[in-house]
């Protein structure tokens, strides 16, 4: 291993500025002494406008190269000659001024964001207005009322026409987004309305005040009657008959009797039509929330629906 010579350096700062230590000028010199002693202590200090501190730097015994000075931390840092002190591991450099560091580079921040999940083809959002043709393929007879008319219900049957706009407005005020929930919804009109034929129960014997076009109870007619209408129009009206008057006359009533009973009644029916498994999601919207039977014989009604909606 080579030795290590020392050498030592006191640098004398003549003038006022210490930020320009390489000019030349009588008033601004930079003075340097070699293994000088300093008239004041500790160093650095100052006499006389001439600042006196101590630089070290080492080199390998034989390099021709000039050392740099470690810096002091003084914010001009001049150039010296060798000096003394040595750290025997710091290698050789050329005489230069000490720079300051550069400052830390800032990382760049993170510009990834997390991708939107794509919901299966049941869950996908309903876009657009319902159609004739949707109605049509779940609801064939609805093209026309032509001779479909009930007597124990004169002025109940609608066709698809008459129904799409009442049924698209009844999904959008009652936010009933979910295709297979759309589907389920018109699947049960479609079942319990004999395909839009009634709005009224024609039933051996007639259940009083059962009715809109999903034919609800009377304990539900009335909630439906009281959400819509208020407290005081359901009180006056007083009889199941009556109320049920109340949300069976306008088509936007009648027709959204279901998406209301299915946003306020089964909360989460969407979400489980969302899962994947529109069938079971079907028979619990059915059996559980609706309290319906019969689903054998609603299953022709509920595959017209899956179709209409690409289920």
């Amino acid at each position: 291993m080579p030795s290590i010579r020392t050498l030592s350096t006191v640098l004398l700062l003549a003038g006022t500025s210490l930020a320009a230590p390489f000019f030349n000028e009588a008033t601004n010199k930079v003075v340097v002494a070699r293994d000088g002693v300093a008239p004041c202590s500790p160093l650095p200090c100052v006499v006389d406008r001439i600042m006196y501190m101590m630089l070290t730097v080492t080199v390998p015994e034989g390099s021709t190269s000039t050392p740099t000075p470690v810096s002091p931390g003084s914010p001009a840092a001049p150039v010296v000659t060798p000096s003394s002190a040595a750290n025997p591991q710091a290698p050789a450099a050329t005489e230069a001024p000490a720079s300051a560091p550069a400052p830390p580079s800032s990382p760049a921040p993170a510009t990834s964001a997390a991708a939107t999940p794509t919901p299966p083809s049941n869950a996908a959002p309903s876009t657009g207005a319902l159609t004739v043709e949707t109605i049509l393929k779940i609801m064939p007879l609805t093209s026309s009322c032509a001779g479909r008319e009930d007597v124990h219900a004169p002025g109940n049957c609608r066709t698809a026409a008459q129904a799409a706009a009442p049924l698209q407005k009844a999904f959008d005020d009652w936010k009933i987004t979910v295709k297979g929930a759309q589907a389920a919804n018109l699947a049960l009109i479609a079942f319990e309305s004999e395909q839009l034929r009634y709005k009224v129960s024609v039933g051996t014997p007639p259940t009083p005040g059962k009715g809109t076009y999903a034919v609800m109870m009377p304990p539900n007619i009335k909630l439906y009657a009281t959400k819509l209408k208020g407290e005081a129009a359901v009180a006056e009206a007083g009889t199941v008959e009556k109320i049920l008057d109340l949300v069976n006359t306008s088509d936007d009533d009648a027709f959204g009797a279901a998406s209301w009973y299915m946003s306020t009644q089964c909360p989460d029916a969407q979400a489980k039509f969302s899962s994947g498994d529109v069938d079971a999601a079907f028979a619990s919207y059915i059996t559980d929330c609706v309290n319906g039977g019969d689903m054998d014989k609603r299953q022709a009604t509920w595959i017209n629906a899956k179709k209409a909606f690409g289920l």
